[in-house]
């Protein structure tokens, strides 16, 4: 059995510790990932900016049955003025979901979406959305700009069920920023541990 001396099994542990901890924010199990694209834009007054609201389900022969997810935006830079509801948790027009908007607090915006689509229809959710790894519209919402400048819209808040009504874990995939700060405080991790490789004898 080979031995490690001291100092390299205590700097693999650190690297292994490290690289689980970033493995673990982006690949922790969760059954959908969601996303809204663009994540950030830029406004004037005057401008307009759809925003889609997509999902992926990552658990194959899963469906999505219903959905209440929480937006939040700047309303100093943006006015929400509509949604259109996507068609894969069923037609809303022809009684086979049913949909809700809630824009009362400036800066969020409450979607939600019920599926009445059950499993003995001719065509279940199962059959209707793409299956898993492929993802698709949820949602898209349309904004008025109010004044000059980029802001983001982010998911506040998630709350999604399969077509029998049990929980999904949710993941949203995260920002370009907050891909730069991991990718800055891996590189400082790596050179912090070739620094001190080159200083210990």
């Amino acid at each position: 059995m080979t031995a490690f001396p001291a100092s390299s099994a205590s700097r693999v542990l650190r690297l292994a510790a490290a690289s689980g901890l970033l493995a673990t924010m982006f690949s922790a199990h969760a059954d959908v990932v969601l996303a809204l694209t663009p994540g950030t834009a830029t406004s004037s007054a005057g401008s307009a900016r759809s925003v889609s609201l997509t999902a992926n389900n990552l658990e194959a022969g899963s469906a999505i049955g219903g959905f209440a997810i929480d937006i939040a935006y700047d309303p100093a830079l943006w006015s929400f003025s509509a949604v259109n509801f996507g068609a894969l948790l069923g037609d809303i027009g022809a009684f086979q979901a049913l949909s809700a908007v809630d824009a009362s607090t400036p800066g969020l915006l409450k979607l939600t979406e019920l599926s009445l689509v059950g499993a003995f229809d001719p065509q279940p959710l199962s059959a209707l959305q793409p299956g898993a790894g492929t993802a698709f519209t949820l949602a898209t919402m349309s904004f008025d700009g109010l004044g000059v400048g980029s802001g983001a819209f982010r998911i506040v808040g998630a709350q999604l069920t399969d077509a029998a009504g049990l929980p999904l874990s949710v993941a949203a995939v995260p920002e370009p920023s907050t891909f730069a700060l991991l990718a800055i405080g891996g590189m400082a991790l790596l050179g912090w541990q070739r620094r001190r490789a080159s200083i210990t004898p």
